[in-house]
């Protein structure tokens, strides 16, 4: 629940900044690049491609990794076995 509260504030502040989905390529970088030299914004960056590479390389099972994509960009064979079921509480 805080990662998510913290992603939310990383996106607020992104927003307050002037950071838009229509932004060119280059204005978006540079947004970035200025957020990511302080200490939250290179927290909030860290925490996002955390995220982002636990869903791509998790097990399907999890929610992530549609019909193994993510292993199957990298030629990854799955490790065994494969989880069962899943564990943990999802947060929404």
């Amino acid at each position: 629940k805080d990662d998510l509260e913290f992603l939310f504030r990383g996106v607020e502040e992104l927003q307050r900044r002037g950071y838009k989905t229509d932004l060119s390529f280059i204005e978006k970088e540079k947004i970035l690049k200025a957020f990511s030299k302080e200490r939250f914004g290179e927290n909030w960056i860290s925490m996002v491609l955390n995220y982002t590479l636990e869903a791509l390389f998790s097990d399907p099972l999890y929610g992530g990794n549609v019909k193994e994509i993510g292993w199957k960009s990298f030629d990854h064979n799955s490790g065994v076995p494969r989880p069962k079921k899943r564990f943990g509480v999802i947060h929404v």
